[in-house]
């Protein structure tokens, strides 16, 4: 290989190098992180539990949820909002009623098809019931709710330019 040669694929591997480290630091920037994702998580939860409360016939374990965990669910409600703020500036409240309206959306469109939805939100109702308002963050952990394909956690976009860096080597 002649130097000349060497020197353009020096030049290319940096520059795929530059390209992904700066993508990465961008993409980290609109990652959502631990805090991010359980005030997502809470919400996307507090969505589904709305229409149980109304296509259930649960409204009542739906109030006592809201009555419980109000001062949680009020935080919760303060971080994902500076989260879609930081994410889409001033097109932030937009994009978060968008979000929360698609969250609603999913959690009817699952009530419709899932013959057990009812069944299975009855059961994070009576785990709630179980808990207090300290335990709550730990019992969001455990939820696996449908997002929205635009938000990513901070570890997947890690991984991901992580692997995209190994295939410019």
């Amino acid at each position: 290989m002649s130097v000349k040669t060497a020197r353009r694929r020096g030049i290319k591997v940096t520059l795929g190098v530059l390209i992904i480290t700066l993508y990465a630091g961008e993409a980290s920037a609109f990652c959502a992180d631990v805090p991010d994702m359980a005030a997502i998580k809470s919400r996307t939860l507090q969505s589904e539990l709305m229409v149980s409360g109304l296509v259930c016939g649960q409204r009542d374990n739906y109030n006592d949820f809201v009555h419980k965990f109000r001062p949680t669910l009020v935080g919760y409600g303060k971080h994902i909002k500076s989260y879609f703020k930081r994410v889409y500036g001033k097109a932030g409240e937009k994009n978060l009623n968008t979000f929360v309206t698609r969250a609603a959306n999913a959690a009817s469109s699952k009530s419709a098809t899932d013959t057990s939805f009812c069944d299975n939100t009855s059961a994070k109702f009576d785990k709630l019931d179980e808990i207090d308002a300290a335990s709550y963050g730990k019992f969001i952990a455990s939820v696996k709710p449908l997002l929205p394909k635009n938000i990513t956690a901070c570890t997947e976009t890690a991984s991901t330019t992580t692997k995209a860096l190994e295939q410019v080597r």
